[in-house]
Order: structure tokens, then sequence, then C-alpha cells
């Protein structure tokens, strides 16, 4: 059950920043950047790990390849 709440802020604390707001969003979308990021690496180095075991495959590709 979801109900609405009013908001009421004190004018004397609330404080204006002029901040661009395209930062803002972008700033936004910086914790879901950052975890895609921090998993794709992580996977990088499962894939490494598994082609080292196994010798199958490479386990790491030469500088300018992407691999796929």
């Amino acid at each position: 059950m979801q109900e609405d709440y009013e908001e009421n802020l004190v004018a004397e604390l609330c404080v204006r920043f002029d901040f661009p707001s395209v930062l803002w969003l972008k700033a936004t979308c910086l914790p879901t950047i950052l975890h895609r990021v921090t998993y794709l690496l992580l996977a990088e180095e499962l894939r490494q790990n598994i082609a080292h075991d196994i010798h199958v495959g490479c386990a790491e590709l030469p500088p300018g390849e992407i691999g796929g």
C-alpha cells in the first residue's frame, strides 16, 4: 500500500545550488555505469582464468582486438 506523504521544507534551512541539470543527470547514472564496468572486468578475469586453466582459447587477447 503506497500512501502519498506531503513534504514540508523549512525555507531557512534550504540552500539553492546552481548546478547544471545535465551534470546532475550524468552524476545519477555514474553508479550504474561503475557497477556495469566492475562486473565486466570480473567476467573478463574469470574468462582469462578459465582459458588459462583448461588451455582452451586465448588467455590474453592481442592489443586492439575485441573478443567475441
